[in-house]
């Protein structure tokens, strides 16, 4: 395999995008490293992103004020890979990760080491009170490059139906709209209203 890959980052001091080549990275052990087959970029990205660069105006959303003062794990100080949604296929594996096989064609969230157990993983795992999170694609190499490193935890293999070329998107806005739709306990026959119908929109719908 090749030591040296494609990837889009991200930099703070220009706040832009460009296509640079970087080191494939290694697996430790509770890591798989994944040859991306598809990669999504959320507004989301590229919102908290800049916003931090350029130090503008707070948000109202606690979310993007831990990015812009600097006290979350998501605020990058270098060049990052931008993505946070993605699908790949495991190429190697750490010997601590256990549930996958190389070979497998994997789905996956940006949540590197979140500890799924604190009060903020109940709420979102971006909310992870661990000192050792961060999120994928803000605070470290999220996964718009040719080969991605992804803490196991936070991956599900995919089912063979699944087109692993098409279904990044599920990882993000799929997940979210699922969410919307299952917290308020619908019966069959109830209504729900779905405002707008944008990407997330239609995936509710879907659900």
């Amino acid at each position: 395999m090749a030591k040296m890959m494609k990837a889009a980052q991200f930099h703070p001091d220009t706040v832009k995008i460009s296509l640079e080549s970087i080191p494939i990275p290694q697996p430790k052990d509770d890591e798989i490293l994944v040859r991306t087959i598809s990669s999504g970029l959320c507004h989301s990205d590229l919102v908290y992103l800049q916003r931090h660069a350029r130090a503008q105006c707070p948000d109202r959303l606690t979310f993007a004020q831990m990015v812009l003062d600097g006290s979350s794990p998501i605020a990058p100080s270098k060049p990052v890979t931008v993505g946070h949604e993605a699908c790949g296929e495991i190429v190697d594996l750490g010997p601590a990760v256990t549930g996958f096989s190389k070979g497998d064609k994997v789905g996956f969230v940006n949540a590197y080491h979140a500890c799924w157990e604190c009060a903020g993983c109940a709420r979102h795992y971006g909310q992870c009170e661990s000192g050792d999170f961060v999120m994928q694609g803000w605070g470290m190499d999220g996964f718009m490059q040719e080969y991605c490193i992804v803490d196991y935890r936070a991956a599900t293999v995919l089912p063979d139906a699944l087109d692993a070329s098409k279904a990044a998107p599920l990882f993000c806005a799929g997940i979210t709209a699922y969410n919307a739709v299952r917290t308020p306990g619908l019966k069959e026959g109830q209504w729900l209203a779905v405002i707008g119908c944008g990407g997330l929109g239609q995936m509710g719908e879907q659900n």
